[in-house]
C-alpha cells in the first residue's frame, strides 16, 4: 500500500526537503505540503492522508489545534510531530491533540523520519515514555475540573 503523507511545515526549504526524503521511498507519496494551518486543513480534507508529518508552530494556528482538527475530519489519520520545539508542554499538547509520534528535529535523521512515518501508519506510538505519564495525569486533572 502506498502511504499518503501530508507535510505541514512553515519553513519552505525544510518542507521541501522532508517531502523529497519521503518521496524517495517506494511505499510513500506526499499528497501535499502546507505552510499554514488553514492550508493544512484544506489539503487534509481533500487528500485524506494516512499520515500527517507536522511542526508544532505555524503562522496562523498551533500545531495541536491543526492536529485535533485534522483528526476530527479524518479519525484514522496518524499524526507525527517533527519539531525544533521539544518542550514538555509541546509534547503534552501533541499527545492531547492525538499525536502518535513526536520527533525532536535536533536529534532526528532522515531515516528516523521515514521509520516514524511507517510506524505511525501501523498504529505504533513513538512518544517518550517519561511524557506519557504526565500527559495522562494532566488529562485526568482536566477531567476533574470539568
Amino acid at each position: 500500500m502506498q502511504l499518503r503523507v501530508l507535510v505541514i511545515q512553515d519553513h519552505p526549504l525544510l518542507g521541501s526537503t522532508i517531502a523529497s526524503i519521503l518521496e524517495a521511498e517506494e511505499d510513500m507519496s506526499v499528497c501535499g505540503i502546507a505552510r499554514t494551518g488553514a492550508d493544512a486543513l484544506a489539503i487534509a480534507t481533500r487528500e485524506k492522508p494516512h499520515v500527517v508529518l507536522m511542526d508544532v508552530r505555524m503562522p496562523d494556528m498551533t500545531g495541536a489545534a491543526v492536529a485535533a482538527a485534522i483528526r476530527a475530519r479524518i479519525p484514522g489519520v496518524a499524526i507525527v510531530f517533527h519539531s525544533a520545539e521539544d518542550s514538555e508542554t509541546a509534547l503534552l499538547d501533541a499527545i492531547d491533540a492525538g499525536a502518535t509520534a513526536f520527533l525532536a528535529r535536533s536529534a532526528t535523521t532522515s531515516s528516523q523520519i521515514v521509520d516514524a512515518v511507517r510506524r505511525a501508519a501501523r498504529g505504533e506510538w513513538l512518544i517518550p515514555v517519561s511524557v506519557v505519564g504526565k500527559a495522562l495525569a494532566r488529562r485526568k486533572t482536566r477531567g476533574q475540573g470539568d
